[in-house]
């Protein structure tokens, strides 16, 4: 009799304990997703363990249903991003995603549901491990206090200790000290998206708490030439560094660049974030990851330009004006946003339509001219081009159904061999006016290439090639003959260690702008005989956190 006693109550204090633990399960779904698909070995699935147990302390002395069940809703819709993020991009949501959804056009957006509507399927057994915690949650279960007490303890001291154990003997070396001492927890579920929302709140407070100064001026100025200058910063979009043949790559994606005179590809460039929302402010402004809140403070590049004489337009392609393209319009004379276009049954960006648009600017006028472009180019899912630009196949024009890394890999490729011609058609037209002009083009950021499809945005750390981008430069015979010293100076530094910290004052420089004194910094600039290499960061999706590369 005491032993069935002992029996039945044992039974009722595991029941007690069961729906805290389904939901403990729930929130380390994708976790398990991570390990299972990325390999990464049974240190992470313990780790991800112990930082998960507060969660579960907490869950095991709630006493309120409507508390419990709120809980359980926002840790299934978490688990369904975290999932997502984990089987499509291999990484976890950073508050660069959920700004990139929100900012998102109707276009981009439907491309994205469209490529990625199979993994819907997938959510169906997160969904009935939360209708199932629900279900067996019972208000009224008396749980072991002594156990309970004891594990909260253990679930707050334990993880702790590990994490410093972990920093001191892994990390410390490797990363920045500040990205892991306070978010070493935070960054992996079950507290990752409620950290990233905080982490966005906490970028919009700094917005806010900045004044942008409208009268802000780099008081640069430039001496009087007898010669038209034309010159232009173009970036592209998700353009990886070893997908150009004139890189290197086996094949032939880039035959039009090739064969261009006076140009120069930097072979050693990385981005400074893997987001564009991060990445395009720190390339038009002074702002880096280690002072991000610059591009808050102070205009950019199109405001040196525009003090120093020159007319300024901003032309982006793609259909809308995002919000972090505020930095590339800020004092510009014009902006210039080309929408989509319908060639036959399919739809491009208006990429192409950016070569037509510069021709007839440059031709309508005299004047000095300084452009910043913005292309569509290589972004997921890869489809940007046109027909006659279809060479390697399958792809996902062709076999949207299949997934494969060389469905992938053939699109992408595809893309490139487009951008090729969009970009010496640039060139071409500048060339035609034979005046003193330079075409700078770098990319925003660069892509990892997977057989479920492809992005970027992840923790950026290993991933190299979603930040060793192409950075080119054209250069006209007439520029050459006028700065032969400044084309000398960039050859030779087609090796040293470049990021976007250099683009800013080294557009500035090529044009032989002078910026005021507290402002210009020659040792960034490429074409400077005072020129020194610095170390070099990215700044991570979170917005906040940076680490140092190589």
């Amino acid at each position: 009799m005491p032993y069935l006693l002992y029996t039945i109550m044992a039974t009722r204090e595991l029941k007690s304990f069961l729906s805290p633990i389904l939901v403990f399960i729930l929130a380390l779904y994708p976790n398990f997703a991570y390990f299972l698909t990325q390999d990464a070995g049974s240190s992470y699935l313990l780790t991800s363990l112990l930082y998960a147990l507060p969660l579960l302390s907490l869950l095991l002395i709630i006493r309120n249903k409507i508390v419990f069940y709120s809980i359980v809703v926002l840790v299934t819709i978490c688990t369904l991003l975290e999932y997502t993020m984990v089987m499509l991009f291999d990484n976890y949501v950073v508050a660069g995603n959920i700004l990139a959804i929100l900012m998102t056009d109707t276009t981009e957006g439907t491309e994205f549901i469209q490529a990625n509507a199979h993994i819907c399927w997938q959510w169906i057994p997160v969904l009935i491990l939360s209708v199932l915690s629900i279900y067996l949650y019972n208000v009224k279960a008396m749980r072991n206090f002594k156990i309970c007490i004891l594990f909260i303890l253990v679930s707050i001291i334990l993880p702790s200790v590990f994490v410093k154990y972990k920093i001191n003997n892994s990390y410390k070396n490797k990363l920045t000290y500040e990205y892991f001492i306070p978010t070493r927890i935070l960054n992996r579920p079950p507290y990752n998206v409620p950290y990233q929302i905080y982490n966005i709140v906490k970028i919009q407070q700094v917005k806010k708490s900045i004044k942008e100064a409208e009268d802000f001026t780099f008081n640069a100025s430039k001496q009087v030439s007898d010669k038209r200058e034309i010159h232009v910063l173009a970036i592209g979009e998700s353009m990886r560094f070893d997908k150009l043949s004139l890189n290197g790559y086996n094949r032939k994606t880039t035959p039009l660049l090739d064969n261009t005179n006076n140009l120069i590809s930097f072979n050693n460039y990385y981005s400074t974030a893997c987001l564009t929302m991060f990445s395009v402010p720190q390339i038009v402004t002074r702002a880096t990851p280690l002072d991000y809140e610059l591009n808050y403070k102070e205009k950019g590049i199109v405001q040196a330009f525009k003090d120093a004489g020159f007319k300024t337009y901003v032309i982006v392609a793609g259909g809308n004006l995002l919000s972090y393209e505020k930095y590339l319009t800020q004092g510009a004379d014009s902006l210039i946003v080309l929408p989509n276009r319908m060639l036959g049954s399919e739809e491009v960006s208006g990429d192409r339509d950016i070569v037509v648009k510069m021709d007839s600017l440059i031709k309508s006028s005299d004047d000095n001219i300084f452009f910043i472009v913005e292309f569509k180019g290589n972004h997921h899912p890869y489809t940007n081009y046109e027909s006659n630009y279809d060479v390697w196949k399958p792809n996902f024009k062709t076999s949207a159904n299949v997934k494969s890394d060389s469905l992938y890999i053939n699109a992408y490729d595809n893309s490139m061999l487009y951008q090729d011609w969009i970009l010496s058609g640039i060139i071409n037209k500048i060339e035609e006016q034979n005046t003193i002009s330079t075409f700078t083009f770098v990319s925003d950021h660069g892509e990892n290439i997977t057989s479920t499809g492809g992005g970027h945005g992840g923790d950026c750390s290993p991933i190299k090639t979603e930040y060793h981008v192409p950075f080119l430069f054209w250069y006209s015979d007439t520029y050459a003959s006028s700065y032969p010293k400044k084309v000398e100076l960039a050859k030779s530094r087609k090796e040293v260690r470049l990021n976007a910290d250099n683009i800013f004052y080294s557009v500035c420089d090529v044009a032989g702008i002078n910026l005021d004194s507290i402002y210009s910094h020659t040792d960034y600039s490429i074409f400077s005989e005072n020129f020194e290499e610095h170390e070099r960061y990215v700044l991570l999706p979170d917005g906040i956190n940076y680490i140092m590369v190589d």
